[in-house]
């Protein structure tokens, strides 16, 4: 039995290692297949038609819970606070709505509470917000802000930023050119403790000592290296000690990106995952913490296994859906996926929810 048991673990390994190969290989190769199988529920949480008749948001790009604060961005609405519906809920148990109170310094100024968000009108400090990071061990958030109506009226601040809750931000690098990348990816990276960010444009940054924040400010803005094809970054996510990246035609990697420097020999350069949907864009991302990637193309909520290269399609054919840019791809704490489309012939955007629970019954 002894012997058979150890035959068993040699297969095992044997197997493991065959399926890290086969990973290498489709980074490159045209090897990933979209499985259909079996759509998971899904939860509207906000927008035209969830319980709370909110018509904000229009397009959203990030949502995060920091103690009894919820907060949302918008690719087209700023950053706005949300409550709980019903009262005393957390964004894991019921739906959401726009806080009319007290919320005036993060959106378009005229439109807080009011008729949908125009990107024409006065924005305070900016009306487009990207990707914003989950709370890190330490409660810190980070994120990206950008213009991209050029309205007269604007007094938008595009760049990088940590989010002091309930109502604060502090942007970083202010002077280092962030802004002019439009950034509307992000990440923090535990492993070096830096800020990456992409935006409109093929540019792979970095933000060094993010927490760093006052007079004679250390943080110095690295370049890592950038997308080919002239992408553009819509998400970012870790798995690991690698970056991947959601951009405008392609799911792209950057691997172990806190160890290249200088873009030596090409490290910090991007490279396309064949995952089958090349050509379309990857509007969102997020990872959970077995490095599964998640993000949506076109109608559809993608699953992307970065071990084996599997790739799954985890909403229905017939849902309703419209990814646009910047769209909403996020976990909380518990381990639960939000994400959100644009109009899409609605009065607003919407949000869901798939619960934890849903999420493991995928193989």
């Amino acid at each position: 039995m002894i012997k058979v048991k150890g035959a068993l673990l040699s297969m095992r390994l044997t197997a493991l290692s065959i399926q890290a190969i086969f990973a290498a290989a489709c980074g490159v190769l045209a090897c990933a297949t979209v499985a259909h199988g079996q759509p998971l529920p899904v939860t509207q949480i906000a927008g035209p038609g969830a319980p709370s008749q909110t018509i904000f948001p229009t397009n959203p790009s990030s949502l995060v819970q920091l103690g009894a604060f919820i907060m949302g961005g918008d690719a087209g609405g700023g950053w706005r606070q949300f409550v709980p519906v019903p009262p005393g809920t957390g964004i894991a148990d019921g739906a959401i709505a726009i806080a009319t109170a007290g919320n005036t310094q993060f959106g378009p100024i005229a439109n807080v509470g009011g008729p949908n968000p125009s990107a024409t009108l006065n924005c305070a400090p900016f009306c487009n917000v990207g990707q914003v990071t989950q709370p890190d061990a330490f409660g810190n958030v980070f994120l990206t802000a950008y213009d991209k109506s050029g309205g007269l009226l604007h007094l938008t601040v595009p760049g990088v930023y940590r989010v002091l809750f309930p109502n604060g931000l502090i942007q970083l690098a202010p002077t280092k050119g962030t802004g002019g990348d439009a950034p509307q990816a992000v990440a923090f990276n535990p492993v070096d403790g830096k800020v990456y960010y992409g935006g409109h444009n093929p540019n792979i940054r970095r933000i060094t000592n993010p927490l760093d924040c006052c007079v004679g400010s250390t943080q110095v803005v690295e370049t890592v290296g950038g997308l080919s094809g002239g992408q553009q970054s819509l998400g970012f996510a870790l798995a690991g000690h690698d970056l991947y990246i959601s951009g405008t035609t392609a799911l792209n990697r950057v691997l172990n990106v806190a160890a290249c420097v200088g873009n030596k020999n090409g490290c910090g350069n991007a490279t396309v995952i064949a995952d089958k949907l090349q050509g379309q864009a990857h509007s969102g991302l997020a990872a959970d913490p077995a490095g599964n990637l998640y993000y949506p193309v076109a109608n559809t909520l993608m699953r992307y296994n970065t071990i084996t290269g599997a790739i799954t399609a985890i909403t229905a054919a017939s849902f309703v859906f419209c990814a646009t840019t910047s769209n909403l791809v996020t976990f909380d704490p518990a381990g639960n996926l939000y994400f959100g489309d644009g109009a899409c012939g609605q009065a607003a955007g919407r949000i869901w929810r798939i619960n934890a629970a849903e999420l493991a019954t995928l193989r």
